[in-house]
């Protein structure tokens, strides 16, 4: 049985977490909501503006916002999605294919979220 380095299983576990985070899902319309949460995926963020959803993936997986911004969710898939913190503290609601939908982050924290029609997407939020 081959050894593997826990460099290298560090590296396929932040593959596999990254992979996670960026599967996403949405919902419909333009319509806004606000989160507070403190679940961390471990994927250094981006700083971004809106997340694209593609090919049932959030795209950054990990995304960093100040307090009070917004950000969008643009479904470009084939099929609704959603874009809801897994405590509970935000919901975009369903997001149409073709459809935005934006999230105004009012607290520091760091946010973890999933579809609710494809719970294999994830994402994650970091507010400074």
């Amino acid at each position: 049985m081959p050894r593997t380095s826990s460099a290298a299983m560090s590296a396929a576990a932040a593959l596999a977490l990254a992979a996670c985070a960026l599967a996403g899902c949405g919902s419909s319309g333009g319509s806004s909501s606000t989160a507070a949460a403190t679940t961390s995926t471990g994927v250094a963020p981006t700083t971004a503006e809106a997340v694209t959803i593609a090919s049932f993936k959030y795209r950054p997986v990990a995304v960093s916002v100040r307090v009070g911004a917004r950000l969008r969710f643009d479904n470009r898939d084939d099929a609704a999605h959603t874009a809801t913190a897994d405590d509970g503290s935000f919901d975009s609601g369903t997001i149409a294919v073709g459809a935005t939908r934006q999230v105004t982050f009012s607290r520091a924290g760091t946010f973890a979220y999933h579809c609710d029609f494809h719970p294999f997407m994830h994402g994650t939020v970091l507010v400074r």
